[in-house]
């Protein structure tokens, strides 16, 4: 793995420090960007033609995230925006108004509302054979069930040439034929107590929207927390899924075309399992874009103890097309809400079962390995410490207390570790020290 842990820092702090982080705090937190001089000059254009009590409404998700889209959509050489808002007096319904530029000037020329939608989930756009294609997700009645729809803007019309009910979407090339298709996620109500979950891939082609295959998804998701544009290992196009199965349990599912085929690759070689983890936990892109499932391990010692109480590792494995199978790549030590992380070295992880452990202090920010005799209590045979100090604790701002040696710093965080010797074979030296810690960005 050449770079470790692409995480949004926000969300994993407060899974793993336990605080409760609600749509209002998002809110709270998030304030709208001040309006470029452009942006301006479209939302004076917007407020004279529907007026001025409205309220922006900027997509959640995507590439796209800013309430005003200014792209090229139809065969006129100057672009277009799409800017999505809510009355403030009406039902809360998403309304999308597109403006033109007429003798260098915004103008509106179209206004409707998104299906009763009441948060834009995402845009993104389709450019093939000379058209261009909107494709939306409108959150409807939950987050976890979006109204899909895909339209075509032409002489200054607006026409639908598709929509469906999905559990998420996404734009990606999957195929790798150079044209994007679109890929959704359904389910499907059988019974009270049953229910499945299928992947579907679309092509559009002269204005129209083709089913082009379909297979089936873990049918035990409730919803999917993520979904990354990605690649295998042997090069070839790869949609990553993190699953959200009940309250506190993470999963990943793939899907690769072949042939022009969906598969799935984790649900039909039976490795749903072995991606199972703690919520939280999501996958991790290198620098090639593939990207590696986590898996957590418990420690030796922490079998009976809540998952908040026990530090635990991350076995980090990616998918082998030739041997369909998960192929473990790597194994850390992963604190998201102090930024760093460490590489489990080998000699730890194939001695005799359960002979490394580890414990945290979380008064003084510190990770302590050690040699599992049984008790977590007995560390007479410390490997080595991991402590991260703020900054404005030391003296000097990287003095550092006896024993210790820097790492590194990030802002207002100093890391430093104290390298201990057992005269056994899972001695570390300090350079190895220093090429398995990674403070993440």
């Amino acid at each position: 793995m050449k770079r470790l842990i692409a995480v949004s820092l926000c969300v994993m702090l407060c899974f793993f420090t336990g605080c409760d982080l609600t749509l209002s705090t998002i809110d709270n937190l998030i304030k709208p960007p001040k309006l470029s001089e452009e942006q301006n000059r479209i939302d004076t254009a917007l407020k004279a033609s529907v007026g001025d009590n409205i309220s922006l409404v900027y997509p959640k998700t995507g590439d796209y995230k800013s309430a005003f889209i200014v792209e090229n959509i139809d065969e006129e050489e100057t672009s277009e925006a799409i800017v999505f808002y809510k009355e403030n007096s009406g039902s809360g319904t998403v309304r999308m108004n597109i403006l033109d530029q007429q003798d260098e000037k915004w103008v509106s020329v179209w206004d409707n509302t998104t299906v009763n939608g009441s948060e834009i989930e995402k845009i993104s756009f389709i450019k093939k054979d000379g058209r261009v294609y909107i494709v939306m997700g409108v959150n409807v009645t939950s987050a976890n069930e979006k109204t899909l729809i895909i339209y075509e803007y032409t002489e200054r019309v607006l026409k639908q040439v598709f929509t469906a009910t999905c559990m998420n979407f996404e734009v990606y090339d999957l195929n790798d034929d150079g044209d994007e298709e679109i890929i959704t996620i359904s389910h499907t109500i059988i019974s009270e107590t049953k229910k499945e979950n299928a992947a579907y891939m679309y092509s559009l082609k002269n204005g129209e929207c083709t089913l082009l295959s379909q297979t089936a998804m873990d049918s035990e998701a409730a919803s999917y927390a993520g979904i990354y544009k990605g690649r295998l290992a042997e090069d070839v196009p790869a949609l990553y899924f993190d699953t959200q199965r009940g309250t506190d349990q993470y999963g990943t599912e793939i899907l690769i075309s072949v042939d022009n085929q969906l598969e799935n690759p984790i649900q039909e070689n039976k490795l749903g399992r072995k991606t199972l983890r703690y919520s939280g936990l999501s996958c991790m892109e290198d620098e090639d874009g593939v990207y590696s499932i986590p898996q957590t391990v418990i420690l030796p010692g922490y079998s009976d103890q809540a998952v908040s109480e026990q530090p635990y590792l991350i076995a980090w494995y990616q998918y082998d097309m030739e041997k369909r199978e998960l192929v473990e790549q790597a194994t850390t030590y992963t604190n998201y809400s102090l930024g760093y992380s460490i590489r489990i070295p080998e000699e730890w992880l194939s001695g005799d079962a359960g002979q490394i452990t580890a414990k945290r202090d979380t008064t003084n920010n510190e990770l302590v390995f050690y040699v599992y005799h049984g008790d977590l209590k007995n560390e007479s045979e410390t490997l080595l410490k991991i402590r991260v100090f703020p900054r404005s604790s030391l003296a000097q701002g990287t003095d550092l207390p006896y024993g210790y040696t820097l790492l590194g710093t990030n802002g207002q965080m100093v890391y430093a570790y104290n390298l201990k010797r057992t005269h056994t074979d899972f001695d570390l030296t300090h350079q190895e020290v220093t090429q398995l810690f990674t403070i993440m960005q």
